[in-house]
């Protein structure tokens, strides 16, 4: 049942009608049945009906990922994405930027963000997964040279602006700079999808410029992340991230996104500390359920600094993008998670290792539980140089086990 409700949203996505491979990205139900609009009227131009850009992107993105997983489907799924990639590669101006809004007629593009804008992260994204499908030189050459407009337009002076540091509840004009602070309007979705652009290209060329360019980016958005949980508001929000450096609210549902992003770049460097924020980007989207009993997750907590939760604004942002982030977390790491080489531990699911002791082949781990819930957890074990551990768990020996098992990881009585 699940998996049919799945593949209904599935379904939905490649109804949108594609004109020359963009389409319009919001579908109304009304009483004919439904139609579609370009974009959102209140949060875009011209009352929504130009195509947007990066709502494309984003959607193909994940209907990619989808192809991935239904090889029944990866033929019209790939197509679909494949269609509008060639609309980015055809449109793609010679700075590399891609325009974020198309007439949906003419396709020509509007002077809103035209020339210059940070959603090319999003469109570099899109065409770097296409081309690691189809091995088509054409799609790489296109991902290159969006990064590359990033990286030289972008990133020197954070011009991370999009349509929502303009349009949405925090507008202001085109061109707007803070002389007090010196700072462009910054949207932290725009970095993400920057990183995990670089996080592609790298694995897909080898190119260490994107390793260091990534992480560049990476850390800067780790500015935005909350390290503490002011005590004027009620909801525990030690972890989450904002949306811009010019609107005020904590814990928006993009951190569930980011979360997965910051594991990437745990993987991609080593560093523990990446691990440990993606961890606590994942906690903090549940503190935006609006009950233990209600699957609805709000987009963001604390907005224009009222003690509440922000509306439900859709599946994907929040309630399906937390539930997705933390099944692809859980399905790497397990529920808590051993470096045995740096000699390290994390808890992801309810739980926490204060403490992990490895002294040749023997590891001892101690695993505590956080929510007073008993329960069986899987513990995995990493980085592992021997081909067999002694493994002693909060005391209690599990005996010897050998390498493959330990990745695969133990069952623990907590």
């Amino acid at each position: 049942q699940l998996q049919a409700q799945a593949q209904g949203v599935v379904n939905l996505a490649l109804l949108a009608p594609q004109h020359e491979g963009i389409a319009p990205s919001i579908f109304y139900v009304d009483s004919a049945g439904g139609h579609w609009v370009g974009d959102q009227a209140w949060g875009g131009i011209s009352n929504g009906e130009y195509l947007s850009m990066v709502h494309n992107a984003w959607t193909n993105y994940w209907l990619l990922q989808w192809a991935d997983l239904l090889p029944e489907r990866k033929a019209e799924l790939e197509n679909y994405a494949r269609a509008f990639a060639d609309f980015l590669v055809a449109r793609q101006q010679p700075s590399g930027v891609l325009s974020s809004w198309y007439h949906p007629e003419t396709l020509v593009p509007a002077e809103e963000l035209r020339d210059e804008n940070a959603e090319t992260a999003g469109a570099a994204l899109l065409l770097a997964e296409v081309f690691a499908r189809t091995k088509e030189e054409r799609y790489l050459a296109a991902s290159e040279r969006a990064m590359q407009y990033v990286f030289k337009n972008i990133l020197p002076e954070h011009k991370w602006f999009d349509y929502e540091t303009f349009f949405s509840c925090s507008r202001k004009p085109l061109g707007f700079f803070d002389s007090y602070t010196q700072q462009h309007p910054q949207n932290t979705l725009s970095m993400q999808q920057a990183a995990e652009a670089c996080y592609e290209l790298f694995r897909l060329t080898k190119n260490d410029l994107y390793r260091v360019k990534g992480a560049e980016i990476i850390d800067y958005l780790s500015l935005s992340q909350q390290v503490w949980s002011p005590a004027w508001l009620s909801c525990e929000l030690f972890g989450g991230f904002g949306v811009q450096n010019t609107d005020g609210e904590w814990s928006d549902s993009r951190q569930g996104y980011f979360a997965v992003t910051f594991m990437n770049y745990y993987e991609l460097t080593g560093e523990r500390e990446y691990f440990e924020r993606g961890v606590a980007a994942l906690r903090a989207m549940f503190s935006l359920f609006e009950s233990p009993e209600s699957p609805r997750t709000a987009e963001n907590y604390a907005h224009s600094a009222l003690d509440q939760l922000a509306g439900v604004t859709g599946l994907h942002w929040g309630t399906g993008s937390s539930v997705v982030s933390i099944h692809l977390i859980t399905a790497r790491y397990g529920d808590a998670y051993v470096n045995v080489e740096q000699k390290w531990g994390v808890g992801i699911d309810g739980c926490r290792i204060p403490e992990v002791r490895i002294n040749g082949n023997r590891m001892e781990v101690t695993l505590l539980d956080n929510v007073n819930s008993p329960r069986s957890i899987q513990l995995k074990f990493d980085k592992m140089d021997d081909t067999q551990y002694e493994v002693i768990v909060n005391g209690v020996s599990y005996g010897k086990k050998m390498k493959d098992e330990l990745s695969k990881g133990l069952a623990i009585g907590l």
